[in-house]
């Protein structure tokens, strides 16, 4: 059964706990109001999202929407290294028993691991492109990389790479939804970030003390960057085929050190999480920002169902936060780490 957002959201806003930090206003200031709504009887919710807790070595979802939302089912998963689709629909992880990958289907079913055919052995990093269909994987001890089209439901093995040359180790990836451009971060003393188009070798657009997140936009060969020590968002740009790089943001609009960038559905916006625990939503049309503090300690930009909706929490030790950007104005919204008692999650349906 599919449940439609609109008959959802009014009983899910009457029936479940929620905390809820409200912000609206501009980078000079945030006003925030405060509101709880208790559990009145059981009820079966869609799922947001999902999220690996390694500490637990489980997928946990949390069920509900943003503003009335909480923890739902935990998915025992054995696994060294899981990436969650940004379309929430799969997971790949490198699993542990076997230290191969495998595709992870994330419907609520339980359905066990299905191996990724044609993936190397020794995977150490794994990028997944912004709709979900292409995911890159990478081998330090090997220094190879494969490009794999057609997720999740027919994947293909579409690129093989040899990266071994690359100077110092890779600490970041990203790759298109078409699975033509990678970007690529090596660090040896300072950090230089790569583009690699088609088959050709990796090539060095730009240097910063590190690189911390590179993500690209949905359908697109333009991306973000995030340049910590330098207190810069990179701006990567399709040139005629050739990567083109500017800088987005810096310590003008408030940054102290980005962490972790995002791109709006829409490719409109870069969403960016400071080391301050601020995150800010820029225009790309040059306006002006708009940002948010959200009162807990956000690890993280990781994108859950619905319109730019974003998890910033990592794992259950504390509230889960989530940033709710796809309105007029960003808001952030806590949640209880206990699921009320009466209610449970309806596994894969989508917001």
């Amino acid at each position: 059964m599919v449940i439609s957002r609109r008959s959802v959201f009014p009983l899910i806003a009457f029936l479940l706990a929620a905390s809820t930090v409200t912000a609206q206003g501009t980078p000079s200031g945030v006003t925030a109001s405060i509101g709880a709504t208790a559990p009145v009887a059981s009820v079966s919710a869609p799922v947001m999202g999902y999220f690996f807790d390694g500490s637990r070595n489980v997928l946990q979802s949390i069920t509900g929407i943003p503003g009335s939302g909480f923890p739902g089912t935990a998915t025992p998963l054995n696994a060294t290294l899981v990436e969650i689709s940004p379309a929430q629909d799969y997971a790949l992880a490198v699993l542990a028993d076997s230290g191969s990958a495998a595709v992870v289907t994330l419907d609520g079913s339980g359905s066990p691991p299905v191996p990724l055919a044609g993936a190397m052995s020794g995977v150490s990093l794994i990028a997944i492109s912004p709709t979900g269909t292409t995911a890159l994987l990478f081998s330090a001890g090997s220094g190879a990389a494969q490009i794999f089209t057609g997720l999740p439901q027919s994947p293909s093995l579409a690129r093989q790479l040899d990266w071994s040359a690359l100077p110092g180790n890779v600490t970041a990836l990203a790759v298109d939804d078409a699975g033509d451009l990678a970007l690529v971060v090596a660090q040896v003393g300072n950090a230089v970030l790569y583009a690699v188009s088609g088959g050709s070798a990796p090539s060095a657009i730009f240097g910063a003390t590190s690189v911390a997140s590179v993500k690209f936009f949905p359908d697109s060969r333009q991306a973000l960057a995030a340049a910590p020590v330098e207190q810069q968002v990179i701006f990567v740009q399709d040139n005629g085929g050739v990567p083109g790089i500017s800088i987005l943001a810096d310590a003008r609009i408030g940054l102290s050190a980005p962490q972790a960038v995002a791109a709006s559905q829409d490719g409109s916006r870069a969403y960016v999480l400071d080391g301050s625990g601020v995150i800010f939503s820029i225009p790309l049309s040059g306006g002006q920002p708009a940002q948010i503090s959200c009162g807990c300690a956000p690890q993280q930009l990781q994108r859950m169902r619905g319109r730019d909706v974003f998890l910033l929490t990592p794992s259950l030790a504390a509230p889960p936060a989530v940033l709710d950007a796809g309105g007029d104005s960003m808001r952030v919204v806590l949640m209880p780490v206990e699921p009320p008692a009466s209610a449970h999650d309806s596994g894969g349906n989508n917001l």
